[in-house]
Formats: structure tokens, C-alpha cells, sequence
């Protein structure tokens, strides 16, 4: 799930929910989903904003209507950085999502 990354934290995800973090500059960062949905519309997302709220990275692509079971990150900026969970079609699902870190 992680492949060569250094484990941070993992989050237990029931519904729509943000969780802030610090990211480090020169870091690579990865964030992995693992959900319990039985379709697209039911998958969990994350979203991960910079510090000034701006969207850097999403597990999906509404342009293509395609999911990612993880996404990452080569952060440029120390700063705190905020992660963003929900489930595709609104509602309350359940779901597990694990931040790592590696060094460039």
C-alpha cells in the first residue's frame, strides 16, 4: 500500500471530513484510499489543498470520471495542508486513508 514510503497516519473516514497536516518542503508525499464501495458513485475522494486552499491534487478526475486508490504529492512548501475526504455521490460511506513521506 505504500510501497517505499515511511508510514505518518492513518485516518478512519465515515463521512465528509477535512484533517490538516504539516508537509514538509523536498518531501514526497503519498496519501492511499481504501473503501467499502461497491460502485464508482459510492468511492471515497480526497482532495488535498495547500495552505492557502488551493487544490492540488485529487484521488478523482471528473474530467475522465476516473479514481485513483492513492495520489502523490512532491511538496514544494512547508506549510500545513489540508486533506479533504468524501464519498462520491454525497453520503456517509466508510473507509480507511494512510498518509507516508519519503525524501527526495
Amino acid at each position: 500500500m505504500l510501497d517505499s514510503y515511511i508510514f505518518v497516519k492513518s485516518f478512519n473516514v465515515n463521512e465528509a471530513t477535512e484533517v490538516s497536516y504539516v508537509f514538509s518542503k523536498g518531501t514526497q508525499y503519498v496519501i492511499t484510499l481504501c473503501d467499502e464501495a461497491s460502485s464508482d458513485n459510492e468511492k471515497m475522494v480526497v482532495e488535498l489543498y495547500d495552505r492557502q486552499h488551493k487544490l492540488v491534487a485529487s484521488s478523482y478526475i471528473k474530467k475522465t470520471n476516473k479514481h485513483y486508490a492513492k495520489i502523490g504529492y512532491p511538496c514544494n512548501a512547508t506549510g500545513v495542508y489540508y486533506m479533504k475526504y468524501s464519498f462520491q455521490d454525497g453520503s456517509a460511506g466508510c473507509g480507511v486513508s494512510v498518509l507516508g513521506f519519503k525524501r527526495h
